[in-house]
């Protein structure tokens, strides 16, 4: 699971973001 964290780190960024945004 660790991998996939690594290889959607640059994602993870735009989904906090994108979360921070709606709340």
């Amino acid at each position: 699971t660790h991998e996939i964290e690594t290889l959607q780190q640059p994602n993870l960024d735009q989904t906090t973001k994108s979360f921070e945004d709606e709340k």
